[in-house]
Order: structure tokens, then C-alpha cells, then sequence
């Protein structure tokens, strides 16, 4: 139709590119090169325009779709653009605008028939499930519609769904159709610390954002080749005080941990699309560190329970849905899982490790849990590398292995782990073979790296750091604050390269498993995310399966079961 105008928006896509002297534009963000594609019709972004040009085809500058595209390659801020040649009906202009974001949206003002292109490579799906029915949450909406009228967001259902979808801070969306004459009710939320009866008790419903695909099954990984490219790219760009903030903890005053924070924290870097880490213990699932966390996540069985279940499948599920737990408090890493074989039967922490007495048992369950949970987009950091096998003295004993010891009945859920796909290793604290474990070459680079293969990074146990030791192959001290080791000042007396392979591991584990799609708060920044009750009814029965399962009856003269004709008196004896 002669008569009708059409307008393209699109968002900025980017992609790979291996040349010489690719990445090296404009642009802050690393991306290599940019290119556009589809994201929908009859739309023009409702927000973050960062340049608008309307002009009739006999003026400016901006006269070819090409030039526009040029716009927003050239604007490190630009993720769409418009453009309308409209040379033939009767409102005869070009259009070029270019945006920032693009998180929810409206028809284009002339009735032109405009389409906007969002970014399909890179970007780890989308995927929303039920947290809470007739309830709304107690949080700071970032977006709300309500009426009986369907427009803006209230167009469908789907389009209240898309425009969570569209902004990276938003973790939930509620929902209410309409009924009964009452009004439909859109609202997203970048957290849902609590929540409230929904007024009228109408059918609304909370949905929580998930990272991954139902059907694909979670999160898809980079190539490690993909990752470490993009993490050099990114750490030629890097100052000296940005990678230094990538490799050193922060978050704590002497050992207080500050409100806000994460047991672990790194600082983000935006100009360059890096994500802060944010790291939580993980022995009973998301570790409530502060009191106002108690009772808003799920106490799992200790891996030593799930060990006594000797169920692979039953450990996955129960790995799969601590990682959901973790996304839903704003964290990405968990400081786990804990492979350690038992040796001493009084150590303090063997409840904690996973692999019991047995390595085979303990390589078994240590590929499924780095799996289940790096598949909901979560880093597994395994720990503790290596011989941490006490809990007396465990800031200075030596624990004294052969090579033989070492690789037949320690080194196997470690090795499991890194064939599993684990991007993180955490050093111990105690020496081995009277060297430091973080600052010990044969343990980190020869036997881990080498042998193993190993491609991620290794951060240090909490005070576990006693030199400068990145020649030796430590390339993060958490939780940084309380020693000078990894200060920008130490780094930089360090041989030219050691710091920059040190920040392009770290990199690209981040970029391996997508945590920059999906960057989420900025500690201390954190407090309300993390008060989100992520608890639910199918969470707390997994968990009393599992402890039923972990069960292990060694030997009944007949006394089991019990019955209640037999039995008169029962007595409970210990602590509970």
C-alpha cells in the first residue's frame, strides 16, 4: 500500500569476531562486532532514547537506515535503534532514534507500522514459574498498569511477561486478569522481600523470573575457547584498579561482614559489561548470614546426607534447586560443593563434604551437583584443594600425601568436578607437604592445571591468602579486606602478565556461564533481593525426601519396626 509508512527498530546484536583488532571501536562494551535482528512490531520503546532524529527527506543527515545503524554502533549506551523511510504516504519523513533499553512499549504515533529486533545471540533464555497466588509483593515496583482498559502493559498477559523480560533488573512480574469487572493489574519488581493479600482477594499471581530453559535444560555454557577470547578482549581494556577489583574481595570490615553483602563479593565493572560476583556458603543450601534472612530459604540435608542417599538422580534434584534458591537471593556463585574424602573421623567439617570415606561415591555426586547447579546459571566454586582434613590447627598443620595417595583417594571428586564443567576451585587452608595450599605450585598449577586441565580460577579459602602467590596460582584472595596480599599495589610488583592471565581466568568463567546477560544488584545494594522468601511447599518436601533417604539402617536384631502394641515406653536420648 503506496499509502502506508514502515518503520524498523532494532536491537543491537552482538558477535564474535576473531580478526586482529577486533572489539576495537568506540564502543566501551566489548563485543567484537555488531549486527541487528527481529524483536517485535508496531512498537516504539517507551524509554532510554538517547537520540532522536525526524526529518523531511529534503533535510539532515541521517537519510539512509545504514547511517542510523552507524548511530548505535558508534554509542556504547546504544542496545536499539529506529528507522522509518517513509518517502510515499502522506507523512513523508525519515525517522532515526536510538535507545538504551527498550523495556516496555507503545504504537509508533503516525500508525506506521514500525518493528523493533532484540538481540538472539549470547543471551541465555527466559523462563517464569508460579512463587505466589493472591498475593502481591512488598517491593518498589519498577513498572505497574492498572485499568479496565487494555493498553501499555496491560495489552495481554504476555506483553506484562515481556517486559520483565526486557529489563535485566526485573526478577518478578504479577499478573491479574480481569474478572468480575475488576480491573486487569500489571507490576514488575526487581525484588520480593515479602509479600501481601492481594486486595479483594481476586486471582493475581507472582511469577518469578528464571534463567534457562525448561526444555533445554538451564543454562546454556560458552566454549571455553568462546569465553577465554572475550575475557582477553575485555582485560585489554581493564585499568589497573578494575582488575584488581576483579581478584580481591570486598564487603567486609576487618571479619564484620557489612550489610548488603554477599559472604563473597567482587565489584562489577558496567563500562565493560562485567557483573560483581556474589558468593554465599552453601553446606545447608543459600546461608542466612544475617537475622533477617532466617527462615527465607530452605535447610537442606548436609552433603553427608546426600552422600548416605547413594541417589545421583535425588542429588541433582536437590543441587538443581539450591541453585534456583541462590538465583532467587541475588547471588551467582556458590561456594561449594565440597568434596573433600573423609580422613579423620572427628573433622569438624565432614558433614559438609560430599564424598564421605569413598572418592568414587564422592566423584559420582560431585559431576551431578556442579551440573545441576551451573545449569540454573550459578557458579560452583569446589572446595576445599587440598587435604583439608581437620579442623585442629587447620591454619598451620601440614597434611603430608604422596603423589600415589593423592591421585587413587583424594584428587577423584576434584577431578569429577572439572570434567563436569566447574569454572571455580577453592585452595585450602592448610599447607600441604609444608607449602600453603594457596601459594602451593605443585598442588594449583601442576597437579591442578596441568594434570587435570583445569581452565577456570582459584580463589582462596576466607584468610587463606599468605603472599602475593598469582606466579603460584592463586588468582583471587577473599574475602580481600583483612590482608594487603592482593592490593593494586602488590599486584602491580608482580611479572608483567601474571595479573592479566589472573583476570582473563576469572573472566572468562564469569562469561562461561553467562553471569554478564544477567547482572543483577550491586552490593551493598543487595538487602532486598536477598530477604526474598525463596522458600516453597515442593522445595520443603524435596528436602524431607531426601533426609528420609539418607537414612542408613547398618543392623536390626529384629527390633524395627516398631510396634505399638510391643512397645511401652520409647526414649530419646541426645541433643537434638
Amino acid at each position: 500500500d503506496d499509502d502506508s509508512a514502515f518503520a524498523l527498530v532494532f536491537q543491537k546484536q552482538q558477535q564474535e569476531d576473531d580478526e586482529e583488532g577486533a572489539g576495537d571501536t568506540k564502543a566501551e562494551l566489548d563485543r567484537g562486532s555488531v549486527s541487528y535482528s527481529f524483536f517485535t512490531a508496531d512498537a516504539y520503546c517507551d524509554s532510554g532514547v538517547l537520540g532522536n532524529w525526524e526529518h523531511d527527506h529534503t533535510k539532515g543527515h541521517i537519510h539512509t537506515r545504514e547511517r542510523c545503524e552507524e548511530k548505535c554502533t558508534e554509542d556504547a549506551m546504544c542496545s536499539f535503534y529506529l528507522w522509518k523511510e517513509d518517502m510515499h504516504s502522506k507523512f513523508g519523513f525519515y525517522h532515526c532514534a536510538t535507545f538504551s533499553a527498550c523495556p516496555s512499549w507503545h504504537a509508533y504515533a503516525d500508525g506506521n507500522k514500525p518493528i523493533i529486533y532484540k538481540k538472539d545471540r549470547g543471551e541465555a533464555p527466559v523462563y517464569y514459574e508460579i512463587m505466589l497466588a493472591n498475593q502481591d509483593c512488598e517491593a518498589p515496583r519498577r513498572q505497574e498498569s492498572q485499568g479496565v482498559e487494555k493498553t501499555g502493559l496491560l495489552t495481554s498477559h504476555a506483553v506484562c511477561e515481556a517486559a520483565c523480560s526486557s529489563d535485566p533488573a526485573c526478577l518478578y512480574y504479577l499478573w491479574k486478569d480481569a474478572s468480575g469487572g475488576s480491573p486487569i493489574h500489571c507490576a514488575t519488581f526487581a525484588a520480593c522481600p515479602s509479600s501481601r493479600d492481594y486486595p479483594g482477594g481476586f486471582a493475581a499471581t507472582v511469577f518469578r523470573k528464571r534463567r534457562g530453559s525448561v526444555a533445554s535444560g538451564g543454562i546454556e555454557p560458552l566454549s571455553w575457547e568462546e569465553a577465554e577470547a572475550r575475557a582477553r578482549r575485555v582485560a585489554e581494556r581493564m585499568t589497573a584498579a578494575e582488575k584488581q577489583s576483579v581478584l580481591n574481595g570486598r564487603g567486609w570490615q576487618w571479619w564484620n561482614l557489612q550489610k548488603g553483602f554477599y559472604i563473597g563479593n567482587t565489584a562489577s565493572v558496567p563500562r565493560l559489561g562485567v557483573p560483581s560476583l556474589r558468593m554465599q556458603d552453601s553446606g545447608n543450601g543459600f546461608r542466612a548470614s544475617e537475622p533477617s534472612l532466617v527462615g527465607t530459604v530452605t535447610v537442606w540435608p548436609s552433603p553427608l546426607a546426600v552422600a548416605s542417599t547413594w541417589d545421583e538422580d535425588l542429588a541433582g534434584r536437590q543441587a538443581s534447586a539450591i541453585g534456583r534458591e541462590f538465583v532467587g537471593k541475588g547471588a551467582n556463585v556458590i561456594l561449594g560443593p565440597a568434596v573433600n574424602v573423609h580422613r579423620v573421623a572427628r573433622a569438624g567439617r565432614n558433614f559438609e563434604y560430599l564424598s564421605g570415606e569413598d572418592p568414587y561415591l564422592g566423584a559420582r555426586l560431585a559431576r551431578g551437583y556442579v551440573q545441576a547447579v551451573q545449569r540454573e546459571g550459578v557458579m560452583a566454586v569446589v572446595k576445599h584443594f587440598a587435604f583439608n582434613e581437620q579442623e585442629t590447627n587447620r591454619m598451620g598443620e601440614s597434611s603430608e600425601v604422596t603423589d600415589r595417595t593423592a591421585w587413587e583417594l583424594y584428587y577423584p571428586p576434584f577431578e569429577a568436578a572439572i570434567e563436569a564443567g566447574a569454572v571455580s576451585v577453592m585452595c585450602a587452608y592448610n599447607k600441604v607437604n609444608d607449602t600453603y595450599s594457596c601459594e602451593n605450585e605443585a598442588l594449583l598449577q601442576r597437579d591442578l592445571r596441568e594434570a587435570m586441565g583445569f581452565r577456570g580460577f582459584v580463589m582462596s579459602d576466607w584468610g587463606a591468602t599468605h603472599s602475593t602467590s598469582v606466579q603460584e596460582g592463586l588468582d583471587m584472595d577473599q574475602p580481600g579486606s583483612i590482608d594487603p596480599w592482593f592490593s593494586e599495589e602488590k599486584l602491580a610488583s608482580l611479572k608483567s602478565g601474571l595479573v592479566d592471565r589472573a583476570v582473563e581466568r576469572t573472566l572468562a568463567a564469569t562469561f562461561r556461564l553467562r553471569l554478564d546477560e544477567y547482572p543483577g544488584c550491586d552490593s551493598p545494594n543487595c538487602l532486598g533481593v536477598q530477604q526474598t522468601d525463596v522458600t516453597s511447599p515442593a522445595n520443603r518436601a524435596l528436602a524431607r525426601e531426601v533426609a528420609t533417604s539418607s537414612v542408613v539402617l547398618l543392623k536390626n536384631d529384629g527390633i524395627l519396626p516398631l510396634e505399638a502394641g510391643r512397645v511401652k515406653r520409647l526414649a530419646v536420648i541426645g541433643r537434638a
